[in-house]
């Protein structure tokens, strides 16, 4: 009987490449995609645990009355005697790994406000839209340069970066009409003090190739609190306060600062 011929010779090489092509452009269809659900379920993720980070500090006023009175998280900090997410932590009423945004890694801030007479307190990240994000991405920033560069790090470096990677964030309507510069093009620019906590000074400058410019605080943003200048032109109308030396203040000279410049508290 005659032998039949054996066809099974398996891929060609030309085959092999075709299929490893097909399997190539099929990954890079499918990385973008994938990478884009993956940073969605981490945004969905810091949402829900800024959400739970501010059960807890409900949860937590119940066990400590007296922090239903701070209109600040300066004095939350004081009547806790440390930073209240250490507090939050070491006392249970939070896991470690929620006071960390999944999304830039960095650790919330938190600031406590008073709106039509209630508190309001809000854990906020670079995730965060608004005045509150813009204060963590500067903050994140700050850090960044901080470790690239030995811990050595001056602020016309964090201005710059901020300028150039995110802009001066425009400072809104509903804050300036609430001042005496509602008719100014006001800006929010980055500061940290000497300890490195982060605060905000509103300015017309917004010099992006010199960033180092324009030294005038019109206000002040501090832990969601918002100060206003109450200098006065020679013709009486509302001016800017040479603020060049906060480079010389912490956070527990802050409150000294602002009240020897005086700065007013904006309702």
């Amino acid at each position: 009987m005659a032998q039949k011929k054996n066809n099974n010779q398996g891929f060609t090489l030309v085959e092999l490449i075709v299929v490893i092509v097909i399997i190539l452009i099929l990954a890079a269809l499918a990385v973008p995609s994938i990478t884009r659900y993956v940073q969605k379920s981490k945004v969905a993720k810091c949402a829900n645990q800024r959400h739970e980070l501010e059960t807890q500090f409900q949860i937590m006023g119940t066990d400590v009355p007296e922090i239903a009175l701070c209109d600040q998280i300066g004095e939350v900090n004081t009547l806790l005697g440390q930073d209240v997410l250490n507090y939050m932590v070491k006392n249970g009423y939070c896991s470690e790994d929620i006071t960390v945004c999944p999304v830039y890694n960095e650790k919330y801030t938190v600031e406590v406000t008073v709106e039509s007479g209630h508190q309001q307190v809000d854990f906020s990240c670079s995730c965060v839209d608004g005045v509150k994000g813009y204060v963590s991405l500067c903050g994140s920033y700050y850090e960044e340069l901080k470790k690239n560069n030995g811990n050595k790090v001056n602020r016309e470096a964090v201005i710059k970066k901020v300028a150039e990677e995110k802009g001066f964030l425009k400072i809104t309507d509903t804050i300036k009409n609430k001042t005496s510069f509602a008719n100014e093009d006001l800006y929010w620019k980055p500061y940290y003090l000497t300890d490195g906590k982060m605060i905000l000074f509103g300015t017309t400058d917004t010099n992006k190739t010199d960033p180092w410019e324009g030294w005038k605080g019109y206000l002040i943003y501090i832990d969601g609190q918002v100060y206003q200048s109450t200098n006065k032109k020679w013709n009486g109308d509302p001016d800017s306060t040479i603020i060049a030396d906060l480079k010389d203040v912490n956070t527990n000279t802050l409150e000294k600062y602002v009240e020897d410049k005086k700065f007013k508290k904006v309702s």
